[in-house]
Parts: structure tokens; sequence; C-alpha cells
């Protein structure tokens, strides 16, 4: 009788682990957009941190930039950069709505010139 609820208990963990594992495959996509996009948001907060004194060390936010720059320019994982181009394109739509001041395009503009600057060359393969 021990026996048999012991092997029950294990099937059921294993299914339920199974299922587990299968609501991770299905979501992967979901998953590791939301970790690019986190992984972008961080750098603004590491640079607000360097100015409020919270940051350890001038080094933080380059050190970061470089981390971000190796991502974007992953050939493995391309999730950085769709992130950067969805955020730049969801960025634009917004300022350019007629209720948005000028000021506010402008500068939003300016910063998204900035980023593009920043950003490193990928290459793209020859078909």
């Amino acid at each position: 009788q021990y026996m048999i609820t012991t092997v029950k208990a294990v099937v059921s963990t294993q299914s339920t682990g199974k299922a587990q594992l299968s609501k991770v495959r299905e979501n992967q996509q979901k998953l590791l957009r939301v970790v690019a996009t986190g992984e972008i948001f961080i750098m603004p907060l590491v640079i607000l941190q360097l100015f409020t004194g919270q940051s350890g060390s001038i080094l933080t936010p380059l050190v970061y930039y470089q981390f971000l720059m190796l991502r974007y320019m992953s050939r493995r994982n391309p999730y950085v950069r769709n992130a950067f181009s969805e955020l730049r394109l969801a960025t634009v739509q917004l300022v350019y709505k007629p209720a948005c001041p000028g000021i506010i395009r402008s500068i939003v503009m300016k910063v998204i010139s900035l980023i593009e600057r920043l950003s490193p060359i990928t290459y793209q393969p020859a078909n």
C-alpha cells in the first residue's frame, strides 16, 4: 500500500513538473521579452542612482552599458535588440500624437537620437 501511494505521488509530481515545464515553453518568448525590457529599463535607473549618490562608482553605468551592448549585439538572443526597436516605435508614436507638447517631442527625439548614436552597429548575415 505504501509503495502504491509513493508511486502515485512521484507520478503526480512529475506530471506537475511536466505541466510547469510546458507552461514555461509556451510562454518562453514572452518571458524573454519581459527580461530584455527589464534589462533596458535598468540603465536609466543606474544613471539616476549615480546622480543621487546611491551608485557605488562611476564604473557601474559604464559596465552596465557594456553589458547592454553585448546583449544588443548577440546573434543568439535578439530580444534586447527587438525590445529597443519596440520601445523606440512606441515612444515615437506617443510623442507624435497631437496632444504631446512640442518641447516634450523635441526632448524625446533628441534622447532617441543619442541612444541610436550610442548603439553598436549590428551586421546582418548575407542571404
